[in-house]
């Protein structure tokens, strides 16, 4: 939800196990200071390869529009 959209704060609002980003955020310093708030709370910042065919703002578009 957009009103948790920083991890730090979905973390504390939802106590999750892990979260998923696109590999190319994997040497971005914010993301891995993400990764180590994670991981300091016992979860983990999964950094998923780049795929050319998927889109994940369509994906989100579909997500939106309830045709996924």
């Amino acid at each position: 939800p957009l009103e948790f959209c920083d991890t730090k704060d979905a973390y504390l609002k939802f106590q999750f196990d892990v979260q998923f980003s696109g590999s190319d955020y994997a040497d971005n310093p914010a993301w891995l200071e993400k990764r180590d708030f994670l991981r300091k709370r016992g979860a983990e910042l999964v950094f998923f390869p780049y795929t050319e065919s998927t889109s994940s703002t369509k994906i989100k578009s579909l997500i939106e529009k309830r045709l996924l």
